[in-house]
């Protein structure tokens, strides 16, 4: 009989008390571990998105920016337009290496117009992009034609490869999937090569067909890389100040406005999570304290069979640790169900979220395993230094 087994045996005795502090560690855990998850995984995938574009600044105009952080962080389709002479402007600026130049599309809901209704549509360069050009070199191997088109990773449940979807009343080869990157504005878009948009506002012109009101000197942003060991938001202020009427938005800038309206959001959530979570100190705490109390003459039988002060505190906190840490493995558990099962946290959150990989969830298990381990050895620290100052035939000869 050993003091492992001691606690268990004290811990199953008194069932309804472990149940109580099982409950509190895991009610703590459960919120800061979903809340942890959320936070990291929207990161993830507007960094992932981001890293997708490969550009360092994105240029729109300026009455646009708010629309194009929707569609970024939210994917949302939206269009809009600015003169394709910025392009050329943008690539004079010193410190800018290249620049590649896009124009939005909506699908539209009309008589032999789309198959799809109201998918965002990215027009791009292909002797000047450079956000599709290492895709198409890596997999399709060719140049795109022109009457083919490139597919998000959900945009591409709308036809199968080789099969061929209509918008604005031409059929379009669907000729390649893009890999998921959790940004919606990149999974839930169909990529066409600038000379498809002039054929679609040609055609579009055609009775039965909604009218494609582009003109062929209109684009909707700029992606701007820039040269190595050069500040992206110098390069930016210099963008605004040159040219009028735009906004440069530093791909950096868009994860810290993430981070702002996630702050905003879950604030009030942090803030019931910490409360959750000085309750569970405070209930452990007393729990313990008045299971010292309760244990006097069990304690003191154990110091006169031999046990010393130290074997008292390791029982105390062997007891607290078992419970501390089943109650955050119950709230990981009870974390991970509710993250995976609530269908409706994009509406909530208005971002898409790029679930942790299994290494990185690991190791988000790992840190709140211990965060719980943490939590109840706090809480417990007082109790078990009590245990240690008992005086074994004092007490043993008490009535309490």
């Amino acid at each position: 009989m050993n003091i492992l087994y001691i606690a268990r045996k004290n811990l199953m005795r008194k069932s309804l008390r472990s149940i109580l502090i099982v409950v509190a560690v895991a009610s703590a855990t459960a919120t800061l571990f979903s809340l942890t998850t959320i936070v990291a995984s929207v990161e993830k995938g507007v960094r992932s998105g981001i890293a997708r574009l490969g550009a360092d600044i994105l240029v729109v105009p300026v009455e646009a920016s708010i629309k194009v952080k929707s569609i970024l962080l939210s994917g949302e389709p939206s269009v809009f337009y600015m003169d394709r002479a910025v392009q050329e402007r943008i690539s004079s600026i010193p410190g800018v290496r290249a620049v590649a130049a896009q124009t939005f599309l909506k699908s539209a809901e009309y008589e032999d117009c789309c198959d799809v209704f109201d998918m965002l549509l990215i027009a791009f360069d292909p002797e000047n992009d450079f956000t599709l050009l290492p895709w198409l070199e890596k997999n399709l191997k060719r140049p795109l034609r022109s009457d083919e088109i490139i597919m998000g990773s959900t945009a591409s449940e709308y036809t199968t490869l080789d099969d061929h979807i209509r918008l604005y009343g031409l059929k379009f080869k669907m000729a390649g999937v893009l890999e998921e990157t959790g940004m919606e504005f990149v999974d839930n878009a169909a990529f066409i090569p600038q000379k498809a948009l002039e054929m679609m506002v040609e055609n579009s012109q055609k009775e039965n067909v909604k009218t494609v009101n582009i003109r062929t000197n209109q684009i909707s942003t700029v992606l701007v890389q820039i040269n190595s060991g050069t500040d992206p938001y110098n390069v930016a202020v210099l963008i605004e100040k040159t040219i009028p009427g735009v906004n440069a938005i530093v791909s950096e800038q868009l994860i810290s406005t993430v981070k702002k309206q996630l702050t905003g959001t879950l604030k009030f959530m942090f803030a019931t999570s910490i409360s959750l979570w000085i309750m569970s100190l405070l209930i452990i705490g007393t729990i313990f304290s008045l299971n010292i109390d309760e244990r006097k003459r069990e304690l003191g039988l154990l110091r006169s069979l031999g046990a010393k002060r130290r074997d008292m505190f390791r029982l105390i906190m062997i007891e607290v640790s078992i419970l501390s840490v089943s109650g955050g493995a119950v709230g990981i558990l009870t974390g991970l169900v509710l993250l995976y099962s609530f269908s409706g946290y994009r509406d909530f959150f208005r971002v898409h979220l790029s679930w942790p990989s299994p290494v990185e969830l690991i190791s988000l298990v790992s840190l709140y395993l211990l965060f719980a381990l943490t939590t109840g050895v706090i809480a417990g620290a007082y109790s078990a230094m009590r245990s240690m100052t008992l005086q074994p035939y004092a007490v043993i000869r008490t009535d309490k």
